[in-house]
């Protein structure tokens, strides 16, 4: 047999998908909930409008090959929280990070409703409880991340702005988390900016260092530091990823050994140096220079300096390589495996009150130890791909197994896609459609 007959057989091989009717003695609930893809190192993504219309996440994961294992998007508190835009995210196997500000948009750091102070008078006490209630009644996992990059000058919440001090700050965090408590599905994400810049411009100065933002760790789930290289012009010049990170990285784990740490946001502008490089150094350097940095948020949209990755289109390159060996082969990329065939089954009938639900067993070939499948389903009529099983439990060897219940009669689509080892073959693109009768 000829090597490239070899492999083609191999690529069909990758994922098997076999499906039979179970008795309806065999239903169980279907098996829908948020992985924590965040036990290793991982890649997550803000992206324009994609907890509104998840089709720009998939996009861009089709781009990258790298699944999305959190997903960054902002609210303002003077909107209620909004389950369908966590629950757009959680469906697409991400953790929903919602940046939450406390500010009208576009006017500015002088806003006196918003002070530190009236924060800490109760202003938004009823406003924050009930937003608590909500994000605990939606119960998935969420990461909120109030506050961010505090120790800027263009937020009305930073520290030095607006009539305010970093001791009203850490109260003022404070009030926050204890506000949100008893929301056990929400983790509080303290995140100051890589530079501390005052109300006058000055830079990394003593009295507005991050450490004096610092609420202490038992009111902290999670740290992470934003910073971006804007290089070349309005006074910025091009950064490494080592020369952006290494101080702020250093202080913040000084002040705490165990909280878990993360880059938010993070990006490389276009002029001033070559971006590939800096993205292809940015996975390269992290591992060795900054072992507790456990995941990272690029920031793909064009804002203030063109973020995106595939701008240029070698970036792209970049990034694919970065997340493709050494430490970062344990992210999430994905590949998706759809079959060829039209598969007609009857599903959606009624018994014992239940429709009866259809069984998925996949294998993958060949296999590895960090290999993980999730399953996708498209409903009649819809335009969205939803997970069926974000992350399934492994049966033995290569094989995963999870039963999707058809709740309307009509065309469905699935298909599988898969993380870890197995990637470093190639993936098959094909289609499978199941239907409902």
């Amino acid at each position: 047999m000829s090597r490239s007959v070899r492999r083609l057989r191999t690529l069909a091989l990758l994922i098997c998908g076999v499906l039979a009717m179970t008795t309806a003695s065999a239903a169980q609930a279907d098996p829908i909930g948020t992985p924590d893809w965040t036990a290793h190192r991982w890649v997550g993504f803000h992206v324009p409008k994609a907890s509104l219309e998840p089709a720009h996440l998939s996009e861009l994961e089709d781009k990258t090959g790298v699944h999305a294992a959190v997903i960054n998007y902002f609210q303002c508190i003077s909107a209620p929280f909004s389950a369908s835009q966590a629950d757009n995210v959680s469906q697409c196997g991400a953790i929903p990070l919602l940046t939450l500000e406390m500010w009208e948009p576009g006017k500015g750091s002088v806003q006196p409703t918003y002070t530190l102070e009236a924060i800490n008078n109760g202003a938004f006490d009823a406003t924050l409880t009930a937003y608590a209630a909500e994000a605990q009644a939606y119960g998935k996992p969420i990461w909120i991340r109030p506050f961010h990059e505090m120790n800027g000058n263009w937020y009305p919440w930073c520290g030095t702005v607006n009539g305010n001090s970093t001791a009203e700050f850490v109260l003022a965090w404070r009030r926050v988390h204890d506000i949100f408590a008893t929301a056990r599905n929400v983790k509080l994400v303290w995140c100051p900016n890589i530079d501390s810049i005052d109300a006058e411009g000055r830079v990394n100065t003593d009295a507005n260092a991050i450490s004096r933002y610092w609420p202490g760790a038992e009111y902290v789930d999670y740290m992470a530091l934003d910073g971006y290289n804007f290089g070349e012009g309005d006074g910025m010049h091009w950064r490494a990823f080592s020369q952006l990170f290494a101080a702020p990285y250093a202080e913040i784990c000084a002040l705490s050994p165990t909280t878990p740490l993360f880059v938010a946001e993070t990006g490389c502008a276009t002029v001033g140096g070559n971006k590939s490089a800096w993205i292809a150094d940015m996975f390269a350097v992290t591992p060795r220079s900054f072992p507790r940095i456990g995941g990272i948020g690029w920031f793909n949209a064009h804002k203030a300096r063109d973020w995106r990755i595939d701008s240029p289109a070698a970036g792209l390159d970049a990034f694919r390589g970065g997340v493709s060996g050494g430490e970062w082969a344990v992210a999430q990329r994905i590949g998706t495996w759809r079959s060829p065939s039209v598969l007609r089954l009857r599903a959606g009938q009624r018994s014992a009150r239940r429709a009866q639900p259809l069984s998925l067993v996949v294998q993958l070939e060949p296999r590895g130890v960090a290999d993980r499948v999730r399953v996708e389903v498209r409903a009649p009529g819809s335009d969205r791909w939803v997970a069926v099983a974000p992350a399934l439990p492994r049966r033995g060897g290569a094989i995963w197994s999870c039963r999707y219940t058809p709740r309307v009669t009509g065309r469905y689509e699935f298909r599988a896609r898969f993380a870890g080892d197995a990637m470093r073959a190639p993936a098959v693109a094909v289609t499978s459609r199941w239907v409902a009768r």
